[in-house]
């Protein structure tokens, strides 16, 4: 449920928030729902190229 409440947040407010999506993301992660977080991972690494934790995050969707 916070996570589906973040998810309308982030997409209607600042859909360009990668903090945000990131949040959502370790939040998925956490309850289990890899595809969700995979999905929510990969749009914080579009946003953010850059991204110091761009490693950790490949591998951990990488992994299957």
């Amino acid at each position: 449920m916070v996570a589906q409440i973040g998810t309308i947040m982030a997409d209607e407010v600042r859909p360009t928030y990668a903090e945000a999506w990131e949040n959502l993301a370790h939040t998925h992660r956490a309850e289990g729902e890899r595809e969700e977080a995979v999905a929510l991972y990969r749009e914080v690494l579009r946003l953010r190229p850059g991204h110091a934790r761009r490693a950790e995050y490949e591998a951990w969707i990488e992994q299957r």
